[in-house]
């Protein structure tokens, strides 16, 4: 994946776009790649005001990165499970 298609889904995630079905497995990687680049101890998708909030734990500190519909969450839930 290049720079720019992992910044398209970062963008999607953080305006809460619908992904296709295709989108789950690079978006996780790019959730995953993000995390790591900014060094977060954890990876927290909350169930929030009907959406789901993508927040990175850096330094003990929370950063809200993205929210996104309810209806991704079995999808990415269940990606998360297989890695």
């Amino acid at each position: 994946m290049n720079h720019l298609e992992k910044t398209t889904l970062l963008e999607s995630l953080r305006a809460g776009s619908d992904l296709g079905e295709g989108a789950i497995v690079p978006l996780v990687d790019a959730v995953l790649r993000e995390a790591v680049r900014r060094r977060a101890s954890d990876i927290h998708f909350e169930p929030v005001s009907g959406q789901y909030r993508l927040r990175y734990r850096i330094d003990g500190m929370f950063l809200t990165v993205g929210r996104y519909p309810l209806e991704l969450g079995s999808r990415l839930i269940a990606r998360l499970a297989r890695e």
